[in-house]
């Protein structure tokens, strides 16, 4: 394998240019929204006032704060759109945000961006599409993690995580939320601070000979206790057939109808490929049937 090295760090101006040409090439529209903000508008987001900080001196009631998030005037300009559009749309915004902590102010640079849509498996599963686009051009590890945000419906969060490291999430925005800025449709946000980006190593990219053998797929549905994250149970699928399981991709988390209360439904697409030969089917049943065992050892149940 031939190693092909990348910067030891992004710097911030080239995340920035990478992050702004994968979403225009995708077709989301940028906006330039102002940075100060009203609290009627602020608290249609989110009711914690202590950390934005005030201007002394405001030209207006509407301009009183510095902005602590990208959302009020993303969602401001949404509404507006809906109106006159019912396809699908999709926006974002790379700006500072100010947070107050105490009597120090801490400015960040934040991506946020919008998908709008009538469907939202639509909308969700096109936010994860995207930032596995994003993170493939940056060279960076990618792992998704459940997680909960008050701006969001609950078991609709997933937080970004990078060699270790948290940094960003994507979500399906609460009804309240919604409510408030009169809303239709599902609407999925991503957010992602670039300075986080800039501290996390890119990974070193190998090129190898192209297998040519046909890979083989299989599709598990995992039933497990609402407590078992996205990331313990790839880590168990993973111990499984390390050297021949190639991808291993979640495609959805499901509660609701046939699932037991306090239960929750991972589904795993998986590949497995030999690197000289084609996979007979006994051993992919053999494959499938250790995995099975595996999943029940941990208190899971494999649906399929």
């Amino acid at each position: 394998p031939v190693d092909l090295i990348p910067p030891t760090r992004h710097h911030k101006t080239q995340i920035r240019k990478i992050l702004e040409a994968v979403l225009i090439n995708q077709g989301f529209l940028e906006e330039v929204n102002f940075a100060f903000l009203s609290e009627t508008i602020h608290r249609k987001v989110s009711h914690d006032m202590n950390s934005l900080l005030e201007i002394r001196n405001p030209v207006n009631e509407d301009l009183r704060y510095m902005r602590g998030s990208l959302l009020p005037y993303l969602l401001k300009n949404l509404s507006r759109n809906q109106l006159s559009e019912r396809r699908v749309l999709e926006t974002f915004e790379i700006g500072k945000i100010f947070e107050k902590h105490d009597e120090e102010v801490e400015e960040m640079l934040l991506l946020t961006a919008l998908v709008s849509s009538p469907d939202l498996d639509l909308s969700f599963y096109r936010i994860k599409g995207l930032v596995e686009s994003l993170f493939s051009e940056l060279s960076l590890p990618l792992i998704f993690e459940e997680s909960e945000d008050l701006r969001a419906i609950p078991g609709q969060v997933l937080e970004i995580h990078s060699n270790g490291k948290m940094v960003g999430k994507f979500f399906e925005l609460h009804p309240w939320v919604k409510e408030n800025f009169e809303l239709q449709g599902s609407v999925s946000v991503l957010e992602i601070p670039l300075a986080d980006l800039e501290a996390v190593k890119p990974v070193v990219i190998q090129y190898q000979e192209i297998n040519r053998l046909p890979p083989a797929y299989l599709d598990l549905s995992i039933l497990v206790p609402e407590t078992t994250k996205a990331k313990e149970m790839e880590t168990l699928i993973r111990g499984v057939e390390p050297e021949l399981l190639k991808t291993i991709k979640l495609l959805e988390v499901y509660r609701g109808k046939n699932i037991p209360e306090g239960k929750k439904s991972f589904t795993y697409s998986l590949s497995l490929q030999h690197r000289t030969r084609t996979l007979s089917e006994t051993e992919i049943q053999d494959i499938l049937n250790r995995l099975i065992l595996a999943v029940e050892k941990s208190g899971g149940v494999v649906r399929r």
